[in-house]
């Protein structure tokens, strides 16, 4: 009793992820059959937030650098 888990749910969570339920298509785990769906989702935006960032960086160096030689 004293080795009991303090989240009883934790280990039926974790079985439920591994479990081979013949109702469900691929044992329950369908969303597993095409890794670029689940891994592959947020990559988009990242990737728009990053050339946003960079077209940013790019302006602001380019001010900077367009003041410098102006006043120069």
């Amino acid at each position: 009793m004293a080795h009991q888990s303090p989240a009883p749910d934790l280990p039926e969570s974790q079985r439920a992820d591994q479990s081979d339920d013949p109702s469900l298509p691929q044992g329950g785990r369908a969303e597993d059959d095409d890794p670029r769906v689940t891994a592959g989702s947020p990559k988009p935006w990242l990737l728009i937030a990053l050339v946003v960032l960079a077209v940013f960086v790019v302006a602001f160096v380019g001010a900077i650098i367009w003041g410098v030689v102006r006043l120069a």
